[in-house]
């Protein structure tokens, strides 16, 4: 093969590699389950999840909603790392972890008091997570914009 053979057929490698890893990325997020998933006890039921991305912005939103007893949504915070929310303490999240989804399903009816709830926020970060708890029901919503 000569040298201007190999120089063409060099750069397939390379390209050959990274369509090889965007395909796998793209199966891997089709088959392995969220984080919001994956913590979620296994006593929880019902569940149903929605994820919707901006493509490279990094905006998205994940809602799942799933029947869950109180004392393993307790579980659920510790599984997610949430902190109590608690309006002496962190009242000035207030307004970030309110923040509405936008367009999700019909089935997307998160409880807007925050007597039950967890969260993750850091003031300056465009990013939330937030879990509910309501009539046996548990609301998880994680959001970037």
């Amino acid at each position: 093969m000569t040298s201007k053979g190999c120089l063409r057929y060099g750069c397939l490698l390379p390209l050959a590699l990274v369509a090889i890893l965007i395909l796998g990325i793209t199966i891997a997020d089709k088959v392995i389950p969220s984080r919001a998933r994956r913590a979620l006890p296994s006593s929880g039921t019902d569940v149903q999840e929605y994820y919707s991305d901006s493509g490279f912005t990094g905006d998205f939103v994940r809602v799942l909603k799933a029947r869950l007893s109180e004392p393993d949504f307790q579980l659920y915070a510790s599984n997610l790392g949430l902190t109590k929310y608690d309006p002496a303490i962190h009242g000035a999240e207030y307004d970030a972890i309110q923040i509405g989804a936008g367009d999700v399903p019909k089935w997307w009816n998160d409880p807007r008091e925050m007597d039950n709830c967890y969260f993750k926020y850091t003031p300056g970060e465009e990013y939330y997570t937030r879990i509910t708890w309501k009539d046996g029901w548990v609301y998880f919503i994680s959001q970037a914009w």
